[in-house]
Order: C-alpha cells, then structure tokens, then sequence
C-alpha cells in the first residue's frame, strides 16, 4: 500500500507531461466550453509522448475521446477512447483513474451493471475522489436507486463544494427523482459558479416550469 501511495503521488517522472496533464484536467473539467476538449486532447497526448508509462494520462486520454465520440457520433473516437483506457489497464490495472473511465465507457453503452463495478472499483481506491462519487450517482440513477444515488450525489458535492459539474448531479438527481425545487436549487447553484454554462441555465429554467413558476 505504501508503495501505490508513492506512485499515486508521483504518477510521471516527467515534468512536462506532469504539466500537460494537469492542464488537460483543468480544461476537462469545463467540457462545455467548445475549445477545452481539442486543447485537453493535445495536452494529453504530448503528456503520453513524453511518458508513454503515465497510466492516469492515458484513462483522461480515453475519457476526453469518449467526449469527442459524444459530441461527433463519429465510431472511430469511441475506438480511441477503448484503446486508450486500455492502455492505462494494461500499465496499472488498480489505478483508479483508468477503472473510473472504463465505467463512464460502459455508461456510455448502456452497459449500467458493468459500469457500476468498475466505477465501485474505482471507488475503493480512491473514497474522496468527487469524480468517482458524481460518476456513482450518475449511474445509481439509472439502476433504479434514487436514495443512494442522491446521497453520491450529496457527497461529491461535499468533496468538492466549489465545482459545478457536482451540484449539476445533484440537481440532476433531484430533478428525475421529481423533487424540483431542490434541483432548481442546485441548478442555481451551478449558474453561480459556472454563469457561462448554457446547460445549467436551460436545467434551472426547465425545474422552475415543473414547479409552475413560469
């Protein structure tokens, strides 16, 4: 354990692929924005020229693809991302990073049992991951279990209180779970620390309807 504790905290020995996949995080968590995801990418993939060993590089490699293949429909993204994510199995096969985007993979699908294992996996490494619990809640949601997905939900926004994105799950869960002024709340939350996401305002506005507050 203390050695994966050591390799979790230095994951490159390589400075500049160090860099470049901390940017490429930074730009990822804000996919909305139409130019973070080709920047991510490039990021990423001179953070894997530069260390072809970065595990964690490779799983945000194979998860931005994912993206890309979202966005584009187009099958050949998809291959990059399985390729990708892959890769960062076959180098560390207990990271957590490389687990969690092998769930969000399976999500995408529509494979929701194998996605929860891997992201549970992904879990058991990494508890105070807020990645790794809004994942959880996403798909707990789509398995039926509104209660524990809520409280995913509750908990990755706990982690990390400051990022959109989490109180977007949060909001996201309350809304199907059809309690609407909470998810307004949520969603209004998330216009605040995110006042250029179009999704956020369209998902306030939508909860409002629900509640008759035209």
């Amino acid at each position: 354990a203390p050695q994966r504790e050591k390799i979790e905290a230095h994951p490159t020995a390589s400075p500049s692929a160090w860099e470049d996949y901390t940017a490429a995080l930074v730009l990822l968590d804000r996919v909305d924005r139409p130019e973070n995801l080709g920047r991510a990418i490039g990021r990423l993939q001179a953070a894997v020229r530069a260390d072809p060993g970065f595990a964690a590089a490779h799983a945000a490699l194979g998860r931005a693809y994912w993206d890309r293949y979202r966005e584009t429909a187009d099958a050949a993204w998809a291959d990059r991302a399985r390729d990708a994510v892959q890769e960062a199995l076959r180098i560390a096969p207990e990271a957590a990073e490389a687990r969690l985007a092998l769930g969000v993979i399976y999500r995408g699908r529509g494979k929701t049992p194998e996605a929860l294992q891997e992201v549970r996996k992904a879990l058991a490494l990494r508890p105070n991951s807020d990645d790794v619990q809004r994942q959880l809640s996403y798909l707990l949601l789509e398995d039926g279990q509104g209660d524990a997905a809520l409280e995913a939900a509750r908990r990755a926004v706990a982690l990390r209180d400051g990022f959109g994105e989490n109180h977007n799950a949060m909001g996201w869960v309350l809304y199907q779970t059809g309690r609407f002024a909470e998810a307004a709340a949520a969603y209004r939350r998330q216009t605040e620390l995110q006042p250029d996401n179009a999704w956020a305002f369209q998902m306030l506005g939508t909860s409002l309807m629900m509640l008759g507050d035209l």
